[in-house]
């Protein structure tokens, strides 16, 4: 049996590298890992592990007042407690449904320690801490690759998902309400919206480290640049072995014989193969330098408390 069964958050927001340090510690044969349960179901991707969970909202703000709501799936989401029938019904992959089934069955039959990788639940992590007791471990990314990957992917986002979670809007994002009713009134291209969504995110993640020392907090740049040391680093504080197994993990996903960037269009993999160290320039490539410099000016209120000029040159 483990002597540590805390179970683990990995977020931050999205497009922070989250799927590959959750996917990293995931190779401990320790971990049981589930890959964004937090996503709403109405959006169902291969992938996405919301086994059992229901949620209406994209960044769902899970607190006292609400959690009556939230509590029974969640509950059951750790207990890998799989809705057979209910699953059943969702699934776009049936063989990819039987494997889920019977992943979740072995889990309850010998329980590993819970590791739930999910950028959606930023907002509720510390609702998750103070409820469940996870151990958190926050990703910050430049903002300029922020912005970068969101245009790749041209995923725009609609801030009504904001407005439309009161107690969100109340407690977290008050400062930010005007700018947000003015992105939902006028529509503005995917670079300017991730200027905003980059401010948000990361001006929670500045609170929390404010308010949760025990928490952990990394700049992807900083794990991308010396993978195997800061791992080494993770796994350690977090309480698992950094094994032979997950060094080669590590060094086939991350290392130098990988491109840069992606290789190819349309759809992109869970977790590319890529040179962790060259990646992390990616965002000179896809954006203009007017777009780095709008970047650089409309998050500046944020970006200076994590980063310095010299991550611009």
């Amino acid at each position: 049996m483990l002597k540590n069964k805390r179970p683990i958050l990995i977020t931050g927001s999205h497009r922070s590298g989250t799927t590959w340090v959750g996917k990293v510690i995931s190779e401990s044969s320790d971990i049981f890992y589930l890959h964004e349960p937090f996503s709403p179901k109405i959006d169902y991707w291969y992938g996405a592990d919301n086994h059992n969970t229901q949620f209406d909202h994209w960044f769902t703000y899970i607190n006292q007042k609400n959690e009556k709501n939230y509590l029974p799936q969640i509950k059951k989401l750790l207990k890998s407690d799989y809705s057979f029938w209910e699953e059943l019904r969702y699934t776009k992959n049936f063989k990819q449904f039987l494997k889920d089934y019977w992943r979740f069955k072995k889990q309850r039959r010998n329980p590993k320690r819970l590791l739930i990788k999910d950028p959606i639940a930023l907002f509720s992590a510390e609702w998750l801490a103070k409820r469940f007791n996870f151990q958190v471990v926050i990703l910050v990314r430049h903002p300029a690759a922020f912005a970068s990957s969101l245009k790749r992917l041209d995923w725009a986002f609609d801030f009504n998902e904001f407005l439309n979670q009161k107690e969100l809007m109340k407690n977290y994002l008050v400062d930010f309400r005007d700018e947000i009713h003015e992105f939902v009134s006028n529509k503005r291209n995917i670079v300017k919206q991730a200027c905003l969504l980059w401010r948000i995110f990361n001006s929670i993640i500045n609170d929390y480290q404010k308010k949760h020392s025990d928490w952990l907090f990394y700049r992807y740049e900083d794990i991308a640049t010396a993978p195997q040391q800061k791992f080494k680093e993770i796994l350690k504080k977090i309480g698992l072995n950094y094994t032979p197994e997950i060094e080669r993990y590590i060094l086939d996903i991350s290392g130098e014989k990988n491109p840069h960037d992606y290789q190819a269009s349309g759809r992109f993999p869970l977790l590319p193969k890529l040179d962790s160290r060259k990646s992390i320039n990616n965002f000179r490539n896809r954006l203009s330098e007017k777009e780095i410099n709008l970047i650089k000016k409309e998050t500046a209120d944020i970006w200076k408390l994590f980063y310095d000029e010299s991550d611009w040159l």
